[in-house]
């Protein structure tokens, strides 16, 4: 398996724990709403960059074909 790909599912997993610890388990312990919503962006922001990964392997490997 190329290592691209599999960075690109690592972070893939990483990004739904996060998401899912903010949306569960941070809500308990925070209060600030503005905090909650940081978090809430940053998650959206590593699931967009989740499929960086996967798109320079497939752009490589377009090249080397």
């Amino acid at each position: 398996m190329p290592p691209f790909w599999t960075i690109g599912c690592l972070y893939g997993a990483s990004s739904v724990a996060l998401g899912a610890f903010g949306a569960h388990g941070l809500k308990k312990v925070i209060t600030d709403p503005t905090k909650i919503a940081s978090w809430n962006t940053a998650a959206q922001y590593h699931v967009s960059f989740v499929q960086l990964p996967h798109v320079i392997y497939k752009s490589a490997a377009n090249k080397l074909s």
